[in-house]
C-alpha cells in the first residue's frame, strides 16, 4: 500500500458503511484485526547497480514514509483476499468456491448469462469481472487491445523466499546514511532494463511470517528471454549485478 491507498480504503469504509474495511487502512489495523503475516512499509527504496561493478553507495535514494502517516503495510495476499472473501459473504455473497465460468453472454434488456465448465448457468443484471489477466469478458468481447500501443514492455520472475538477508547488512549497503533502514520498507534493486523488488513479511516484532517477496522485472529489449530456467536466469543476473 502506499498513503493514498490508506487514505481512500478508510473513504470507502465510511462512505459505504463498511468498517471492517477500516482495519485495512493501517498496519495497526492489520496486524490487530486481520493478519499478522504482513509486513510493515516505512518508506520506499531505490538502489542503483551496474553490471559488474560493485553498488556505488551515493547512487541511492529513499522516501520515507513521515511516522505521523506511517500507516503503509506489505500485504500477504492470501489472508488479506479470504478475510475480505469472508466480509463479503457476512454482507450477502453468496460463495462458489473452484467455479470456472467459461463463457459470458450479454442481452441489453435481459441481462448476462454466464456459464460454467461444468455446465451451470447464472443469470445476473450485471456482471463484475475481477479475475485479472485471464478475465472471460475481456477476452469474449476482444476488450485487449493485440498488438497493444503501450510502451512498456516487461516480463517477470518472482517466488517467496525463506531467509532472505537484510540489504543493510550487506557490504554494499554498509556506507549508506539512509533515514530508515532499508529492510522496513519496500526495496527495488534498479538498474539498466529492469528492477529486482525486495518486500519483507518479517521485517516488525510481531510478524509470524518468515517469507519475503522476490521478484525480477526485466524488459526483454534489453534482457531477452532464452531457454534457461527461471532459477538459472535468476542465479545469472545475481552474478552479474554483485
Amino acid at each position: 500500500t502506499i498513503p493514498y491507498t490508506s487514505g481512500l480504503t478508510r473513504l470507502i469504509a465510511d462512505r459505504y458503511k463498511v468498517p471492517e474495511l477500516r482495519a485495512l487502512s493501517s498496519f495497526k489495523g492489520i496486524r490487530e484485526q486481520v493478519s499478522r503475516n504482513c509486513g510493515q512499509k516505512q518508506n520506499f527504496g531505490f538502489v542503483y547497480h551496474r553490471e559488474g561493478s560493485p553498488q556505488d553507495w551515493q547512487e541511492i535514494n529513499q522516501l520515507v514514509v513521515p511516522s505521523v502517516l506511517r500507516t503503509e503495510t506489505h500485504l500477504f495476499r492470501q489472508d488479506i483476499d479470504a478475510y475480505l472473501f469472508h466480509v463479503a459473504v457476512k454482507y450477502g455473497a453468496h460463495p462458489r468456491l473452484g467455479t470456472r465460468i467459461v463463457d459470458v453472454e450479454t442481452d441489453p434488456d435481459t441481462g448476462a448469462v454466464l456459464r460454467t465448465d461444468g455446465g451451470e448457468e447464472f443469470r445476473a443484471h450485471y456482471v463484475v469481472d475481477g479475475s485479472g489477466f485471464r478475465s472471460p469478458l475481456a477476452e469474449k468481447f476482444a476488450l485487449r487491445e493485440t498488438p497493444t500501443r503501450a510502451r512498456t514492455h516487461s516480463r517477470c520472475l518472482f517466488t517467496h523466499m525463506i531467509g532472505v538477508e537484510p540489504f543493510d547488512k550487506a557490504p554494499a549497503a554498509r556506507r549508506h546514511d539512509q533515514p530508515n533502514p532499508w529492510h522496513h520498507g519496500t526495496l527495488h534493486h534498479v538498474f539498466d532494463g529492469g528492477w529486482l523488488w525486495v518486500i519483507p513479511f518479517d521485517n516488525n516484532e510481531h510478524s509470524l511470517n518468515p517469507l519475503c517477496s522476490v521478484g525480477l522485472t526485466l524488459d526483454p529489449r534489453v534482457h531477452p528471454k532464452g531457454d534457461r530456467t527461471p532459477q538459472q536466469e535468476f542465479d545469472d543476473f545475481l552474478a552479474r549485478y554483485p
